[in-house]
């Protein structure tokens, strides 16, 4: 899959969080709207803690807590709302 992910452990009121980027390569054009679109339904998802894309490369940057949730589920996810990733060869 065309996706990577950076982490740290952090402590955050609660107790410790592994906070980590998980970048995506997205196919085809977007627009703000689909920023729009793709922030709302990510940031649904439990641990999503940041959603920011560039719709000129079309790179994803998601940052999530990766005790609540991983990088599969994110990419199952935009699946889910109609969006593709590059996959590696």
């Amino acid at each position: 899959m065309s996706w990577y992910t950076k982490g740290k452990e952090s402590w955050h009121g609660k107790g410790p969080q592994r906070q980590t980027n998980g970048v995506l390569k997205l196919v085809g054009t977007l627009t703000k709207i689909d920023e729009e679109f793709l922030t709302a339904g990510l940031m649904s998802l439990k641990g999503v803690k940041e959603v920011n894309l560039n719709i000129n490369t079309n790179r994803l940057i998601v940052g999530y807590d990766s005790t609540e949730t991983g990088i599969v589920t994110i990419a199952s996810k935009l699946v889910q709302m109609g969006y593709q990733y590059l996959k590696k060869t």
